[in-house]
């Protein structure tokens, strides 16, 4: 009898909560309205209601579940399975990676995937997990079962058809020739940056020489054993694609190299024209366990802040970003703020009354994050040559500079010429529209993922 009665209350559960996903799916997943409800038609049979199209942010009082997307389906789940492999539970409020990688998983279930993701580092079940979970993603916890990564994809990788894989380790190393050894699925890798790329540049600008090779070769070593073992090698920007490529050209794997949209922006601020003179001051915003980001905040504040107050001794600076360590705490002065941990919300603040971002990286690799969110603010940006590479030539769209009396006079300029300010903050709402839209991943992503388009139309048409 307690048996039927739990089977009847888990049946009621479900249908509760079939009804409001119904309703809510749409609304508390960022994009693009109309494509997610015509892709979500032909997902899932019958009529998707429509209630309210306004967008709404995730949140974590929204239901906790770990019931998929799939229960919406008359009948079985028949979706194409594909398992997403990363190190941890994706934190997108914190740093881009994660962003990236919530910002795949949505996409693969908006195109009608069924998306399992395993993090390899165990995680205790906190609103990142939940949110995953709201968006359609199953997360699997490997560790309540005894099981590691390797015991685990032995036991159970054969059901999928692809695999996602992020970040270079030699965990990753590993379980990718696991899987080429035990099961038929395409493996896909995701590299986020060149990681030896990014040391070489931080060794150099240090003078670390003596360290540099070791740490270098290491790292391009184990970046390379995993571009040799993978089925597809994905990167954000096509100078690292090229790079790679250069590499598996004589292995001829040249054409497995793809470059895919790391991030999509689903609002852009509304045109203003009042709004840069209500605006002041400078913003920096980064992720301070990224060892990029704490030498761009310190280079900021410490060289580049002081020859700017030489000039106009009102601006005053922000310092927003999670885990900052005693080196970025003891920046703060009477004109210097530095802000920890912000919501999402708080950072939207932060950019609506900040008159010029600052991007003053001197070393990293890949497609940074912190400019296209600046732009899709309406945010003026002034930026290093290193902050902006991989996005083609931005020079029409915001200001490069990388010496510390340019990069300050670059800074003036926005701050004291309003006209400029609302030239490049228009230009760079108009750059995301056109270029970082979640219709554009999702026309990305679909040809890369998805193995027939991969194989026929990829290779006729050079998908990049």
């Amino acid at each position: 009898m307690k048996y039927k009665e739990a089977l009847l209350y888990l049946f009621n559960s479900l249908a509760c909560y079939t009804k409001w996903l119904n309703n809510e799916l749409l609304y508390h997943t960022p994009g693009d309205y109309n494509l997610k409800k015509s892709l979500l038609k032909k997902m899932i049979p019958g009529k998707v209601r429509s209630t309210n199209q306004a967008a709404c942010p995730i949140t974590p009082h929204m239901p906790a579940t770990s019931i998929n997307i799939n229960f919406l389906e008359q009948g079985p789940d028949n979706r194409k399975r594909i398992l997403v492999i990363d190190e941890s539970i994706p934190t997108p409020d914190r740093d881009a990676g994660s962003r990236t990688m919530v910002a795949f998983m949505e996409t693969m279930v908006v195109l009608g995937k069924r998306v399992d993701f395993i993090p390899w580092i165990e995680a205790p079940r906190n609103h990142y997990m939940r949110q995953l979970e709201v968006l359609g993603v199953n997360v699997i916890d490997i560790t309540s079962s005894g099981n590691n990564l390797s015991s685990w994809l032995k036991k159970n990788s054969a059901s999928y058809p692809s695999i996602l894989i992020s970040r270079p380790s030699y965990v990753t190393l590993s379980a990718i020739k696991l899987l080429k050894n035990s099961c038929n699925a395409r493996v896909l890798y995701y590299g986020h940056d060149l990681h030896y790329l990014r040391n070489n540049r931080k060794m150099g600008l240090k003078g670390i020489i003596d360290q540099s090779p070791c740490a270098s070769q290491f790292l391009l070593s184990l970046e390379k054993r995993i571009w040799k073992c993978a089925d597809s090698i994905l990167y954000p920007s096509e100078e690292e694609c090229a790079h790679v490529r250069s590499f598996l050209k004589a292995l001829g794997k040249a054409n497995l190299v793809h470059r895919v949209i790391p991030y999509y922006y689903h609002s852009v601020c509304s045109d203003n024209n009042d709004s840069m003179l209500s605006r002041v001051g400078v913003l920096f915003v980064g992720n301070f366990h990224h060892d990029p980001n704490r030498d761009a905040a310190i280079w900021l504040a410490r060289e580049i802040m002081p020859i700017l107050w030489k000039a106009n001794v009102n601006v005053k600076l922000t310092i927003v970003g999670a885990g900052p360590g005693p080196d970025i705490l003891s920046l703060a002065t009477d004109k210097v703020h530095v802000a920890a941990n912000v919501s999402d919300e708080q950072l939207s603040e932060y950019y609506k009354t900040s008159r010029v971002v600052a991007v003053p990286l001197r070393y990293g690799a890949g497609v940074k994050n912190k400019v296209m969110e600046a732009l899709s603010h309406g945010v003026p940006v002034v930026s290093t040559s290193i902050g902006v590479e991989g996005m083609g030539d931005m020079s029409e769209i915001l200001d490069i500079s990388d010496g510390s009396q340019d990069f300050a006079d670059s800074i003036n300029k926005l701050v004291s010429n309003h006209y400029l300010a609302e030239k490049r903050s228009i230009e760079g709402r108009e750059y995301i529209k056109s270029n970082w839209s979640f219709r554009a991943l999702v026309s990305n992503l679909s040809l890369i993922i998805d193995d027939d388009m991969v194989q026929t139309k990829g290779a006729k048409e050079g998908i990049t």
